[in-house]
């Protein structure tokens, strides 16, 4: 089992063409925001949960997934918010036979 905890506000992108983190297996934490991409289209990220557990949540229940450009694509595995924002036509939201709550 492997147990990741992200403080502060992660961003899968590093402006780069293409960065992406993929859940297998184990759980991983980000206590307050997650940006996947960038607004302009030009550089998307992906999130891909299949068999693992990513929580974006914590006490004040306002942590929040931005999907900005990319896919966020839940599989398999559970996938915990507090909030979903997907506002730009480059963001996608996956979901296929898996659990969510938000």
């Amino acid at each position: 089992m492997v147990c990741s905890s992200l403080t502060g506000r992660s961003r899968i992108n590093g402006g780069s063409a293409f960065d992406e983190l993929d859940l297998f297996g184990g759980t991983t934490i980000v206590n307050t925001n997650l940006v996947i991409g960038t607004t302009s289209c030009s550089f998307p990220g992906s999130v891909f949960i299949a068999g693992g557990s990513l929580y974006v949540t914590n006490a004040a229940h306002d942590a929040t997934v931005n999907v900005r450009s990319g896919t966020l694509e839940l599989d398999s595995g559970t996938l915990v918010i507090d909030k979903l924002v997907i506002t730009n036509t480059c963001g996608r939201l996956i979901h296929t036979a898996a659990r969510s709550r938000s």
